[in-house]
């Protein structure tokens, strides 16, 4: 469970929070269009298929995983 927690506050969502609305995560931006710059609006994730979804988490998932595995060596 470790793992996740760091993995979703990872990118500090709530830092790009103002009075009425926050701006999508680096993650959430990923995962709705990896194009996209961040805070360019709210990315569509019910409109990605459910294979785009899982290939875009896994490449997110892995990255993460080997980041904090390198980190942890040094």
């Amino acid at each position: 469970m470790y793992f996740f927690d760091e993995f979703v506050n990872a990118t500090n969502p709530k830092a790009g929070c103002g009075s009425l609305r926050c701006s999508p995560s680096p993650i959430e931006s990923h995962l709705g269009n990896p194009g996209m710059l961040q805070g360019l609006g709210l990315p569509a994730l019910w409109r990605v298929g459910d294979d785009l979804f899982s290939e875009r988490l896994t490449q997110l998932l892995n990255t993460f995983w080997i980041v904090s595995i390198a980190l942890k060596r040094l």
